[in-house]
């Protein structure tokens, strides 16, 4: 279970985007929002609560998380804090990159649709998995 703190952060801005963390009560997300144009681009992060009905969340009222069976557990990690999670921006290539515990965990494209996630087993509505993107960094090849 995570101990981050429920709420919403704007973690980094480029003009008219900005990345928003929300930590929700079951999970978090990023989102690369513009004010002109609402959100761009979202992507699951992490879990906070497992002890969840199965089945779709929604029914229940509660906001989606990742399925626990859709999660790669070997490379799983929540960060301690909203401090612990730093942005990089490719402007060049419109990608926003999050990062925590030393490790690039997730990516947002500026055009639109889901980001990726190296936790991510197979892609779904709330996030690609990263080998799917042939544009991202090869998650192994990291330190």
């Amino acid at each position: 279970v995570c101990m981050l703190a429920l709420g919403e952060w704007r973690l980094a801005s480029s003009g008219d985007l900005h990345l928003v963390i929300e930590v929700l009560e079951h999970a978090a997300f990023a989102y690369l929002w513009s004010s002109s144009n609402g959100i761009r681009s979202h992507v699951w992060l992490f879990n906070r609560d497992t002890n969840l009905p199965v089945g779709d969340q929604r029914e229940y009222g509660v906001p989606p998380r990742m399925p626990a069976d859709n999660i790669v557990n070997e490379r799983y990690v929540v960060p301690g804090s909203i401090n612990d999670i730093a942005c990089e921006v490719d402007q060049e290539r419109g990608l926003w990159f999050l990062s925590w515990e030393g490790s690039l965990n997730a990516v947002l494209h500026q055009s639109s649709g889901p980001g990726a996630s190296v936790f991510v087993a197979e892609s779904c509505d709330l996030a690609l998995a990263w080998r799917e993107r042939d544009d991202l960094p090869d998650w192994q090849a990291q330190g």
